[in-house]
């Protein structure tokens, strides 16, 4: 009798991709999709480089890694916040708002774009944040410092935004 991955059993090689392809349908944040008969059948879609590359420059990083069945890299939450504009963060709040994330990682990711939302009012206000604090994060992490965790990610971001936007002027 198959499991609910569609396999024989759990230590099935079919029944590990079978889990692995079903991960790949989550949300941005985290909150999983449920599974439909024919998803196991489906390949994960393969991402090339230039795909990647535009997936990063729009803040996408983590839904294509999600979506290509890998594992995001931690970097990838403070992509989604550094490269997305106030409609498209309200946007997936807002897909999310009534499931509310499972994953340690989606919660925090939640909560962030919620503190971000409430005290950033306009694009230009956003955008700055972004420019000052965000994205030279995000530049820092790929250059090694250390995200080791959803409580690091939101001690990173709340920290780059104080210090450098949120101080008093």
């Amino acid at each position: 009798m198959p499991d609910m991955w569609g396999g024989e059993n759990r230590d099935d090689p079919a029944s590990a991709r079978n889990k692995a392809r079903s991960f790949a349908f989550f949300l941005c944040i985290g909150a999983r999709v449920p599974p439909s008969p024919h998803i196991y059948a489906m390949q994960p879609p393969q991402v090339t480089a230039v795909e990647l590359a535009e997936a990063i420059v729009e803040g996408d990083a983590l839904l294509v890694s999600q979506q290509s069945g890998q594992a995001p890299p931690a970097w990838a939450y403070i992509n989604l916040l550094a490269h997305n504009n106030r409609a498209r963060l309200v946007q997936v709040r807002g897909q999310n708002a009534s499931r509310r994330p499972f994953s340690a990682w989606g919660a925090i990711l939640y909560e962030l774009i919620g503190d971000i939302l409430e005290h950033f009012h306009t694009e230009d206000e956003l955008l700055d944040a972004q420019r000052q604090a965000l994205v030279p994060l995000e530049l820092a992490v790929w250059d090694g410092r250390p995200l080791e965790g959803p409580q690091d990610l939101d001690a990173m971001v709340r920290g780059a935004l104080h210090l450098r936007m949120w101080r008093p002027s």
